[in-house]
């Protein structure tokens, strides 16, 4: 017969209400939490983390572990907000700030991942990825000189980074200078055919020389590779800003999208 008896009324409101005292301990909503972890509870893990950190906000513990655990599910945008609390509580690692910059970029915080890079590419200068991402993060701040650069300086260390290529002649293409930016991205689609952004761009330069039906070919192309139409019209519209420096209005754009997606 089982020794286990039922527990009285009063055992379990004694357990009931050491329950949610503890819930107000941050030492044990961490160690519960670093528990739920080790047990694959993801959700419930999080929950105590971010109980402890509303109860003590300038505990590290607790920033780090959010901040980590965000990265590592690809929650991207809480994973930079942390980070940039752990940044003001401790100076942060170089795998940590690898991480930040990441999570920034990802979650469209251009400057904040741009500030990271700049530190990180101090360590790292011949790191291709580091140069990469960060001409990327200028970029979408608008800052095509230092995008340039940072693209160039990348295709230096590696001549056969195709993502290097790309950047500099789509930065050639908003810089207007439509010679260097069909070298580089002809470049980029030699080494990786089935580039559906070269293909974008090419269609941007080909627009923007005035042949409309070698650019409308580029953009079916281009489409059809990248087999996502939101996505592809999502990138279009992106870049028309930069098309109306051309000349071309809005509504011619919209008339060659809608071709491009017939």
């Amino acid at each position: 017969m089982s020794q286990i008896k039922e527990a009285t009324e009063e055992e379990y409101h004694a357990l009931f209400v050491y329950t949610n005292l503890m819930q107000e301990n941050p030492a044990w909503l961490y160690c519960w939490g670093l528990h739920l972890l080790e047990n694959g509870q993801y959700k419930q893990a999080m929950r105590c983390f971010k109980k402890g950190h509303k109860l003590v906000p300038t505990e590290g513990h607790f920033v780090e572990r959010i901040a980590h655990f965000s990265y590592f599910y690809n929650e991207f945008h809480h994973s930079a907000t942390f980070y940039a609390k752990l940044a003001k509580i401790r100076p942060l690692s170089l795998d940590e700030k690898r991480k930040a910059a990441w999570a920034a970029q990802s979650s469209q915080k251009y400057k904040q991942a741009t500030q990271y890079y700049e530190d990180l590419v101090l360590v790292y200068p011949t790191d291709t990825n580091i140069w990469v991402n960060m001409g990327f993060s200028y970029g979408k701040l608008d800052m095509s000189d230092k995008a340039l650069a940072c693209s160039i300086k990348a295709h230096d260390i590696n001549p056969h980074d195709y993502v290097a290529m790309l950047n500099i002649g789509f930065r050639y293409w908003v810089l207007q200078d439509l010679v260097q930016a069909r070298i580089f991205t002809e470049k980029a689609l030699k080494g990786y055919s089935d580039y559906s952004y070269a293909l974008m761009n090419l269609g941007h330069i080909n627009w923007c020389e005035g042949n409309e039906n070698k650019a409308i070919e580029y953009y079916r192309k281009s489409r059809q590779v990248m087999n996502n139409d939101k996505s592809f019209q999502k990138l279009m519209r992106e870049d028309s800003k930069y098309i109306t420096a051309y000349g071309i209005t809005i509504e011619q754009f919209e008339e060659k999208l809608a071709i491009a997606l017939a």
